[in-house]
């Protein structure tokens, strides 16, 4: 897997006067995956436009994807609770 810093993945717009106004993903995640799950306890899930494309429909996408992976997680969280409980009351 390469490593890229930010800079290598993001233009930085300015507006007249030299200030940095607009951040914009040019190179997204490799594999566009929508998002990434980086740790299972706690949970984090990282998405965005960079890791699909870079219009609303990759913002959407992501945001649907992030939401199933933690559903699905909490899905996951409650029956290993419920399979706990029920073993201790045996």
């Amino acid at each position: 897997m390469a490593v890229y810093t930010v800079l290598d993945r993001v233009r930085i717009h300015r507006d007249a006067t030299g200030e940095p106004c607009v951040a914009q993903v040019y190179r997204g995640y490799s594999g566009a995956p929508a998002a990434v799950v980086l740790h299972q306890s706690p949970t984090l899930v990282v998405g965005g436009d960079a890791f699909t494309y870079s219009k609303i429909d990759g913002c959407l996408t992501s945001a649907v994807k992030i939401a199933s992976a933690v559903c699905e997680h909490l899905l996951l969280q409650n029956t290993s609770d419920t399979t706990a409980t029920t073993e201790s009351l045996t």
